[in-house]
């Protein structure tokens, strides 16, 4: 429900809709008078619940049940939150998997502003070769954390370079890590990288970290 369109004059029958104990969404039925509030209505709130919950579940989108913990597992530790192995052990517990390393921050960006939708698109399609990857759009940039990463990425990163051309999108990618604690450091190389990349090399959607270490220490 958009709470903006509800109308208080109304009287309503509300619900929520549950996954797993979960709440993933609500719901709302307006009525004319009370009166319009009977059993009968109560019964099809039920049954709009359970059908609600049944589509959240088998629905693989940014945010479904599958996700929840990930999103906010990924959010804390790319706004720099967790910083000691006993959180990490904590989120891997809740998130259900530990990623293994080697990781890698990579972050991109359209030229536009405002492109969520271009992102979400981008974290999306590039899953079908970076299978093992977290992400979050923020402000605009899409942060990526790859995991379990196989070091050679060439074929990967020639499909990544063609989805990106097709949106006029850059990524600055950092180098290889093995501490998830160590996260922000290379967030900062990513970030780096693809300012520092756009700008020097704006032919090329891929700029690595590597190649613009002096310039981003100067």
């Amino acid at each position: 429900i958009n709470w903006g369109d509800a109308n208080a004059a109304y009287p309503k029958i509300q619900g929520i809709v549950k996954v797993n104990d979960i709440i993933e969404g609500y719901v709302t039925m307006q009525c004319r008078t009370e009166d319009e509030i009977t059993p009968d209505r109560m019964k099809a709130m039920e049954i709009i619940q359970n059908a609600l919950a049944l589509f959240f579940k088998d629905n693989d989108t940014e945010n479904s049940m599958h996700y929840t913990y990930q999103k906010v597992f990924i959010g804390e530790l790319f706004n720099n939150r967790i910083h000691t192995q006993k959180q990490l052990e904590l989120w891997f517990k809740n998130v259900g998997f530990i990623p293994e390393p080697p990781y890698r921050v990579v972050t991109v960006s359209t030229q536009k502003r405002q492109e969520k939708n271009i992102l979400s698109y981008i974290r999306k399609t590039i899953q079908q070769f970076f299978p093992n990857q977290l992400a979050l759009i923020n402000q605009n940039v899409l942060y990526i954390l790859q995991y379990n990463l196989n070091t050679n990425t060439a074929a990967a990163e020639k499909q990544f370079n063609s989805i990106l051309s097709k949106f006029n999108a850059h990524c600055g990618t950092s180098n290889f890590f093995g501490n998830l604690l160590d996260t922000a450091n290379y967030q900062i190389q990513a970030e780096d990288a693809l300012a520092l990349g756009r700008h020097a090399k704006p032919q090329y959607a891929i700029h690595n970290y590597q190649d613009y270490y002096l310039p981003a220490i100067l």
